[in-house]
This record gives C-alpha cells, sequence and structure tokens, in this order.
C-alpha cells in the first residue's frame, strides 16, 4: 500500500472515530465561573477551528485516496489487457497457457 503524502493512517482513523457535533463538546460547561467569558469563547472558537480543519484534512485525504484507487483501476486494466495479449501470443505460437 502506498502511504499517504502528508497524513498517517492512524490520525485519520483517529479522526473519523472522534467526531462529534461542535454543540456537544460544551455541553454543561455554562456553569464553569472559573474561566472567564472570553477565554471560554476563544477557546470554543479554537476548538471548532481545530475540528474543521482535521475535517478538511480528512476530506483531502478521501480524496487523494479516490484518486489512487482509480489509478491503480487503469493501471490493472492496462495489466489485464497485456496479459491477454501475451496469453494470445503464446497461442499463436502453438503453446499452452496454463497460469494457476
Amino acid at each position: 500500500m502506498i502511504a499517504h503524502p502528508f497524513l498517517p493512517l492512524s490520525f485519520v482513523m483517529t479522526i473519523l472515530a472522534n467526531m462529534t457535533n461542535d454543540s456537544d463538546v460544551f455541553a454543561g460547561s455554562e456553569g464553569d465561573e472559573r474561566v472567564p467569558p472570553d477565554l471560554e469563547e476563544k477557546r470554543r472558537r479554537n476548538m471548532i477551528a481545530a475540528r474543521k480543519s482535521r475535517r478538511r484534512k480528512v476530506l483531502y485525504l478521501l480524496m487523494w485516496l479516490e484518486g489512487r484507487v482509480e489509478e491503480l483501476n487503469q493501471q490493472l486494466e492496462e495489466w489485464k489487457a497485456r496479459t491477454a495479449a501475451y496469453e494470445e501470443l503464446i497461442q499463436q505460437h502453438g503453446l499452452s497457457v496454463a497460469l494457476e
């Protein structure tokens, strides 16, 4: 398997496993008086921005993988055509083709 140039598979699997709604993250944090409201808002915005960034990376990875699958399928069809052509050539010379 060819590795993705930027993201390790473990990172992607972690992101996909931990995707939640942004509204669920701060459930129950309204009563916390120890954190100033402006700091809490800044953390919330930062967390949302980080999630969006991770999702973009995952979407990029999925697009890259889809392209790679298409590329490999094209290569597979080319190799099948080559194999068929060589099998025909071998049979034209009176030899048998025994591929297992």
